[in-house]
């Protein structure tokens, strides 16, 4: 008995540990997402979902759980990601504090690095065709991110919250809950609540 159930705890860590290199090995997925500001009447939703590429504003989310990222705009940061457990949340109006914050009980964990715009950040996002390319350069820019010229861990990471992202940045995301890794290129940006910010992903598999 004590063999038989030995077999299938070291079955599972081979098959959990196969799952985590297929993710990293395997080519990622790609895809463009438009979210909009947390103001809900906003045109786009401002909650994002990586694993079926879409976008929800608060009343559309039938499982927290689905949700990695939120974006908010404020007065004095511009333009903010944040990852659901971050308790910056509270921060930008009553719906998020009332109906995120203080109403899920999931609450995805996560961080971020952002590598500020530059004509490198094309080409670095250009050749991230792997997961585990995604996890290198996030990992390597973690090691170096606070060598930066006036380091800011809001503005530059690593964070569970981002401030003041612009056109070009290469923003680098680990998700703690779903054991994944995404990069997000900032190719359009309007600001305000209600405006919004383009980011082509790619996500590991």
């Amino acid at each position: 008995m004590l063999k038989k159930s030995f077999f299938c705890l070291a079955l599972v860590a081979v098959l959990s540990i196969g799952l985590v290199w297929a993710q990293k090995s395997n080519k990622v997925k790609s895809f463009i997402l438009a979210v909009g500001g947390h103001n809900q009447t906003a045109e786009y939703g401002s909650l994002i979902d990586l694993k079926n590429e879409k976008v929800y504003k608060v009343d559309e989310v039938s499982y927290p759980g689905d949700i990695d990222l939120l974006y908010a705009y404020g007065q004095t940061t511009k333009s903010n990601l944040m990852t659901p457990n971050s308790t910056s949340i509270t921060q930008f109006g009553t719906v998020y504090k009332d109906k995120v914050a203080n109403a899920w009980e999931v609450k995805n964990r996560g961080m971020m690095v952002v590598i500020k715009s530059g004509k490198k950040n094309k080409g670095l996002f250009k050749e991230l065709k792997k997961g585990d390319d995604i996890e290198r350069l996030y990992l390597e820019t973690v090691k170096t991110i606070k060598e930066e010229p006036e380091y800011n861990i809001l503005r530059n990471g690593p964070s569970r919250r981002l401030t003041e992202l612009e056109i070009g940045d290469l923003i680098l995301f680990r998700s703690q809950s779903k054991q994944l890794y995404a990069a997000g290129f900032v190719v359009g940006l309007t600001e305000g609540t209600k405006g919004m910010i383009d980011i082509d992903f790619k996500v590991t598999r």
